[in-house]
């Protein structure tokens, strides 16, 4: 019997949990299809995500119960990433084993959270699809031997029972290799799970780095995708669930929305394009975490601007007895402030001879940031 893989993380506490698997490829020294050589930051990538559940995810009522983290980094790579024993080379067998072991826990409890990211060569096979190569892909045979197909994972966790809540990060390109003319498709990755029967949760939506038929762009630091995605879940896709002023979340609607101009933004910073897609369900206000009311940088400026480089011109933002920010000289740059409306006022001590003593507006303070200008009374 297979000794099962050790987990990067793992929390054994009774109750509803999320399980997390985290996949991250960069090298590739049998070069599949031809033409894939190594990325640059494929492992860097994956890692950044899971440090990022395991440090920074709040899980609520689906505390994280396990992340599992399989590795191909570069030698440029390696000294800067997790290793050691409970990160296994993502070559096809680990990878084979640890979905596996994955998906056991996944369905556990139809109450559980189950999370994939992949991030490796990728190939496009349909619009809700994609196939991932891992590091031994054409090491013997076909590559595709060691190739995750996302979409066949998705079927095998539609089986009554399975968690009601799923959610798969892609972060590949979705574009031929010249390698693909031989082949005869549809294609398909042996690294799945066997289909199911079942009707499958609603909430299944998978996050892909690219558009059909386009790249995904990669640097040293990270993919666009990963670091579009990291401060869209720390901060820019928060938003209120349900519209309660102290129930805040980031929902499946909430990040494709804003993860998709975060990427843009990024991938434009070097001249390149790439849309973020979603594709196996329907956006809608599921929650992939829950937080509290989060702070968000805000900046002040008044009309004229002229007038807040008099003496004493000074702004603070409130609401009855609480002060978000106390009194302080303007302009005001990227101050923290809980999201909320407030009431912003500006005044000048000692009077100016021009405008009155204070002007009071609302400023409402929502993520990613928030820009007030203040005509002066």
């Amino acid at each position: 019997m297979t000794a099962p893989l050790p987990c990067w993380f793992r929390d054994d506490t009774p109750g509803p949990a999320t399980h997390v698997l985290v996949i991250g490829v960069s090298e590739y020294p049998f070069r599949p299809l031809s033409d894939l050589d190594d990325l640059p930051s494929g492992a860097t990538s994956a890692d950044l995500f899971a440090r990022w559940m395991r440090d920074r995810y709040p899980g609520g009522d689906r505390r994280l119960g396990s992340i599992r983290l399989l590795l191909a980094p570069t030698d440029d790579e390696r000294p800067y990433v997790s290793g050691g024993d409970t990160v296994p080379r993502a070559d096809g067998a680990a990878v084979h084993q640890a979905l596996h072991e994955w998906a056991r826990d996944c369905r556990s409890s139809p109450e559980n959270v189950a999370v994939l990211y992949i991030c490796g060569h990728g190939v496009q096979e349909t619009d809700d699809g994609a196939i991932v190569l891992l590091r031994d892909a054409g090491a013997i045979g076909d590559p595709f031997d060691a190739a995750v197909d996302v979409a066949g994972v998705r079927k095998g966790l539609s089986l009554d029972g399975c968690p009601t809540r799923q959610w798969y990060f892609v972060d590949a390109c979705r574009v031929p290799a010249h390698g693909l003319d031989d082949y005869a498709g549809p294609l398909r990755g042996r690294i799945t799970l066997e289909p199911r029967r079942g009707t499958g949760p609603a909430h299944r939506p998978i996050f892909f780095a690219a558009a059909p038929g386009t790249a995904a762009w990669q640097s040293g630091v990270g993919s666009v995708f990963v670091r579009a995605l990291l401060e869209c879940l720390d901060l820019d896709a928060r938003t209120r669930l349900d519209g309660d002023e102290e129930r805040w979340g980031v929902t499946a609607e909430s990040l494709h929305r804003h993860l998709r101009r975060r990427a843009h933004e990024l991938a434009a910073l070097g001249a390149e394009e790439q849309t973020v897609m979603v594709g196996g369900s329907h956006l809608s206000d599921v929650a992939f975490l829950e937080c509290e009311v989060p702070s968000v940088p805000v900046t002040l400026f008044v009309d004229p601007a002229a007038a807040q480089h008099a003496v004493g011109c000074t702004a603070r933002i409130f609401e009855g007895d609480v002060q978000a920010l106390e009194r302080r000289p303007l302009p005001v740059i990227d101050v923290p402030v809980p999201a909320g409306i407030w009431t912003l006022a500006v005044a000048f001590d000692p009077p100016h001879p021009q405008f009155a003593p204070e002007t009071v507006a609302s400023v409402q303070v929502a993520p990613p940031k928030a820009h007030k200008t203040v005509t002066l009374r």
